[in-house]
């Protein structure tokens, strides 16, 4: 079989003014307004303090708990401490993310097919998918590792052999963001061949944060990384299923992303018509898409990684169909930007506006002033949820870095003594801090760990009152006398 190339014979060196503005201009326009103005995702919380935890000195695993592969909050602390803790420090750097990886996309597409509009088309597909603005701009994996990843893509589709080097470097530093990614790690391998070594050697450079951690410390990474991401639910087969199936509607109800999934089908299947390899974007696009559905639960969200990699595609479609150039005509991009923009934009509106039960920025910065106001500086209080307490100047009790660690206690079944080398505070443990006085500030409402258990009963039993309040639902109790 013969790989498609769809690669022109020409390559002009574009303007870099020209090749970094138009799509920073587009990505920006809607990335940044989302970040501003969309409501807290509940995981927002522990990604914050995880970052601030590092960015004052703490080690992920070895000081604090934390269910995700190292570097991101390495890379987000490192931001918060050039330019400041605050969350919109935190969203902006995720917006910048998205828009390196919009000016990737569009940079690729120039370079491989030489024309400007086909990289203006990838870049819409890529800007307008509500999918992607709605889940790019937060505090999550998603805008680092998919950048990284696409990275590695890119320098993947160089013909320098060397190449494969720094393509290993990038997925091995994507994985390090994103364990999940660790499955393309074959695609790549398949598409290197008499590379493979390089691109090898490349991804052990690039997985050296997560091999560190994991020689100081093997049973608190895999805890963490691992065991707490594959425990998370105990369904039966016909209810997990079921939940995978909803998934996967909840992500193909999306227009916007059902095209790109139509158009990528479509390739695939013009290629095993013809004979040809598959192009990498899609066979990396499959992958993750296949790879998302393993976790249980699966969310809708995981997909948000396979958007540059369809956008890709949807042009390798255009190239392979010998469309290429009535999909450059002025009259058909104006008509798709159309089509994708108009609906898009009611998205956005979905996505940037709050009801009375979502938390916005400005409701966390209120909560995190009013805790000021009511603790001392530097004093430990428990918070329900970890992103009350981000922009404060107290201290999380130990444990609750992140409000997932009682719910993946309860499915783990750890003893209370590996429970304590792993930095994980059980209901039982939040229970008895709160009834022997171990704090005396706590912050209750939203988060993961208020579920299933009457805490405003025992906190009251245990001499606790009211003394703030945000919103309706946030309430910050002080031991009383």
């Amino acid at each position: 079989m013969t790989q498609i190339s769809g690669t022109s014979t020409r390559h002009p060196r574009p303007s870099l003014v020209f090749a970094v503005l138009v799509p920073a201009v587009i990505v920006a326009a809607v990335m940044v307004p989302v970040a501003a103005l969309r409501p807290l995702d509940g995981d927002e919380g522990f990604y914050a303090l995880a970052a601030k935890l590092v960015a004052h000195g703490k080690t992920p695993y070895v000081d604090f708990w934390f269910l995700q592969a190292p570097l991101l909050p390495y890379v987000y602390g490192t931001w918060e401490r050039i330019i400041g803790e605050s969350w919109y420090v935190l969203r902006s750097l995720s917006v910048v993310l998205t828009v390196a990886l919009g000016c990737v996309i569009y940079w690729h597409v120039l370079r491989r097919w030489s024309s400007r509009r086909l990289a203006l088309i990838a870049v819409l597909l890529f800007a307008t998918t509500p999918l992607g603005f709605q889940w790019f701009p937060t505090i999550k994996t998603y805008a680092l590792s998919t950048l990284l990843l696409f990275t590695a893509y890119v320098w993947a589709q160089s013909r320098s052999a060397k190449a494969w080097f720094v393509a290993g470097l990038f997925a091995g530093l994507a994985v390090d963001v994103r364990l999940l990614f660790g499955s393309v790690v074959i695609v790549f391998l398949v598409y290197a061949r008499r590379d493979a070594w390089r691109f090898l050697v490349g991804l052990a450079v690039g997985l050296v944060p997560s091999i560190w951690l994991f020689v100081i410390g093997p049973g608190r990474f895999v805890n963490d990384t691992l065991r707490a991401q594959t425990t998370r639910s105990h369904a039966s087969i016909p209810s997990n299923v079921f939940g995978k199936t909803r998934t996967v509607g909840r992500v193909l109800v999306e227009p916007h992303f059902l095209l790109l999934v139509v158009l990528g089908v479509t390739l695939i299947v013009v290629c095993v018509r013809r004979r040809q390899r598959l192009p990498l974007s899609v066979a990396i696009a499959a992958t993750l898409g296949i790879t998302n559905l393993l976790p249980t639960p699966s969310y809708a969200q995981y997909f948000v990684t396979l958007i540059p990699f369809l956008a890709v595609a949807t042009i390798e479609l255009v190239q392979l169909l010998d469309i290429s150039a009535r999909v450059r005509e002025q009259r058909f991009l104006a008509i798709a930007a159309l089509i994708l923009v108009v609906p898009a934009a009611w998205s956005f509106h979905v996505v940037t506006s709050a009801d009375s039960t979502e938390l916005r920025i400005s409701d966390a910065r209120a909560v995190a002033r009013a805790v000021d106001r009511v603790a001392h500086r530097d004093e430990v209080v428990l918070s329900f949820w970890p992103g009350f307490i981000y922009e404060s100047h107290v201290r999380q009790f130990p444990g609750l870095e992140s409000d997932f660690a009682p719910f993946v206690l309860s499915n783990t079944h750890l003893s209370p003594a590996r429970a304590a080398e792993y930095h994980m505070l059980s209901t039982a443990g939040m229970k008895q801090a709160i009834n022997s006085h171990a704090v005396r500030v706590i912050v209750f409402g939203k988060g993961a760990a208020n579920q299933g258990v009457r805490w405003r009963q025992i906190m009251a039993a245990a001499g606790y009152r009211p003394v703030a309040r945000v919103r309706s639902d946030v309430i910050i109790f002080r031991l009383a006398g």
